[in-house]
């Protein structure tokens, strides 16, 4: 007869916490997976995006309110966003001891706006 082998309660809260990262890891990569795709495929939903489809749309920013939301501003531009990339820079910097400075290119892919449509480069 086999029996089930013991295990204690911290253990078995070690490996539910285990889980629980590991969950958290494959929800998160996915959800980068799928925003790094709509991105470079050009159809991510920003209003700039949506307002060619939908007039009650505005193409202000949802955040800010003060531009255009183009993948570019939701990004990088919006001053929401800048001052999350700046404490970015600086929990690198107090976790590896030097600074960065995070360029548009470091954070998105370089692109370049007319009246058109938005054309990504890649780096």
């Amino acid at each position: 007869m086999h029996r089930q082998p013991r295990v204690s309660e911290s253990m078995r809260h070690q490996l539910e916490l285990h889980l629980d990262i590991l969950r958290y890891i494959f929800c998160a990569q996915k959800k980068v997976y799928e925003v790094h795709f709509e991105i470079a495929h050009l159809i991510y939903q920003t209003n700039y995006v949506l307002k060619r489809y939908r007039n009650n749309i505005s193409e202000s920013c949802t955040f800010c309110y003060s531009g255009t939301e183009t993948i570019l501003h939701l990004f990088y531009e919006c001053i929401y966003v800048k001052l999350f990339w700046t404490e970015v820079e600086h929990v690198f910097e107090s976790l590896c001891g030097f600074k960065i400075k995070l360029q548009k290119r470091d954070i998105i892919f370089f692109y370049e706006e007319n009246e058109w449509t938005e054309t990504l480069y890649l780096y």
